[in-house]
């Protein structure tokens, strides 16, 4: 029988993660690098990303790279899947964390419901859902050819519930109403995706 030390070891595994410089990105990255995967880093230009990479780099000695992406951004998307792939890059494992949240400094955005804009609510099921699902399409082949490619989606508690508005008094916090929408849409296609891709990628 395999040990749970074995079943656990990620060396020669990489796994790219979105929303890498916030703090649930920061969290899984080191996670992973301490089990031994490489890693491929990805967040907006300015973020705080390579500084943190160097971090990863020097507490567990995996390889990681930085990408920045604009995941609002179809092209952008699919430019960051050539440049992971590209000759002999192989994927194992990808994260679809990135979204905007209920902290996220947007116009329209954490406000009452009839102040919540037709625009931001656009923008952020681009971001929370639609990039989601471009990025498992431009990345099912590889992790197909993968020895267990694994999809991870961040969902939310309120992918399934309504807020208790009580939570967020005396807070800069918020829960828009395209917040639980794209979470709840992101629940449906990870059940989706874990019967349409199996058994070759596990999707969570």
């Amino acid at each position: 029988m395999t040990d749970l030390k074995t079943l656990m070891n990620m060396t020669g595994r990489r796994a790219l993660i979105t929303g890498a410089a916030g703090g649930l990105g920061r969290a899984m990255a080191d996670s992973l690098a301490e089990l031994g995967a490489d890693l491929v880093l990805v967040d907006l230009p300015g973020a705080d990303t390579p500084a943190f990479a160097r971090q990863i780099e020097q507490k567990h000695g995996t390889a990681v790279v930085v990408k920045e992406c604009d995941l609002e951004q179809a092209a952008q998307r699919t430019a960051l899947a050539k440049q992971v792939l590209t000759g002999e890059g192989h994927l194992d494992v990808l994260v679809n964390n990135a979204a905007f949240v209920g902290s996220s400094n947007l116009s329209g955005w954490a406000e009452a419901f009839e102040d919540q804009t037709i625009d931001t609510w656009r923008r952020a099921l681009e971001v929370n859902l639609t990039a989601a699902f471009h990025l498992c399409q431009l990345f099912a082949p590889a992790l197909r050819n993968s020895r267990g490619g694994s999809i991870i989606n961040t969902t939310s508690i309120y992918g399934q519930w309504g807020p208790d508005w009580a939570l967020y008094e005396g807070t800069g916090m918020s829960n828009p109403a395209a917040y639980g929408a794209s979470k709840g849409g992101l629940v449906q296609l990870t059940r989706w995706l874990s019967t349409t891709l199996a058994p070759e990628i596990r999707v969570n």
